[in-house]
């Protein structure tokens, strides 16, 4: 069984008992005898490079959330600021 999660990291699939079967990247087969990498617990990889390229997604969509709650943060201080100087020029 594989569904995939929202909010999470672009691809990301629940663990499940089938998890260490293949790369959470290429989807490459992990079989008996082949080394698998973890990150998280939550997913093995066939490589050290898989293993990376996930990490760098989840560090890219982080830095993306990061960046949008700083958006909205200046977005609503902005529209305070604004609001706040129309309603002393109508009261003023």
């Amino acid at each position: 069984m594989v569904r995939r999660l929202r909010g999470s990291g672009a691809g990301r699939r629940e663990t499940g008992a089938n998890f260490l079967d293949e790369c959470g990247i290429c989807g490459r087969r992990l079989g008996a005898g082949r080394e698998a990498y973890m990150y998280g617990g939550e997913e093995a990889f066939c490589s050290e490079d898989c293993r990376l390229e996930r990490m760098d997604m989840d560090a890219a969509v982080e830095r993306a959330r990061r960046m949008t709650r700083a958006m909205r943060c200046t977005s609503r201080r902005t529209m305070a600021e604004i609001c706040g100087r129309e309603r002393a020029l109508v009261l003023g």
